[in-house]
This record gives C-alpha cells, sequence and structure tokens, in this order.
C-alpha cells in the first residue's frame, strides 16, 4: 500500500488566463446629436445671420467630438498603464 499524499513530486501548477471583454461606453452627455438651425429667413441679411448659426452649431458640435476624442484616448492611456 502506497501513500501518495506522502509524494516527494511536487504538485503540478498551472496558470491560467482568463480574458474577459469589457465594452466602456462615453458619457450620453457627449453622445447628444447637434441641433441644426432651422432656416426662416427671406432676405440677404437672414441668410447672412443663419450661416453664421450654423457656423455656431458646428463649433458646438466639434466641441463635443473633441471632448469624445480626448475621453477615448484617456481611456486608451488607462488600459495601456495597466
Amino acid at each position: 500500500m502506497t501513500l501518495t499524499g506522502c509524494s516527494n513530486t511536487p504538485p503540478i501548477v498551472r496558470t491560467v488566463t482568463i480574458t474577459k471583454t469589457v465594452y466602456v461606453l462615453p458619457p450620453q452627455e457627449l453622445m447628444s446629436e447637434c441641433a441644426i438651425p432651422i432656416y426662416s429667413g427671406k432676405t440677404n441679411p437672414d441668410l447672412y445671420s443663419y450661416s453664421l448659426s450654423l457656423i455656431n452649431a458646428l463649433s458646438r458640435c466639434n466641441v463635443d467630438w473633441q471632448a469624445i476624442n480626448n475621453w477615448r484616448e484617456a481611456k486608451a492611456n488607462e488600459q495601456s498603464n495597466r
């Protein structure tokens, strides 16, 4: 009769790696649609004012996209620093 618990053979150690995918989405306030101004003018000065409002809307939208890009880069840096 042999006692296997008293064996001189060291136990086999195995390392198991588990990969888990976690999707992280940007904050909801950065994902809102950009409002498009509605044109309701009839004269050339109205058209000029409308073009300025379009430029302002585009600028606000670009600020949101830049914030999303900054957020994405920050998340990428967090992942690479692990």
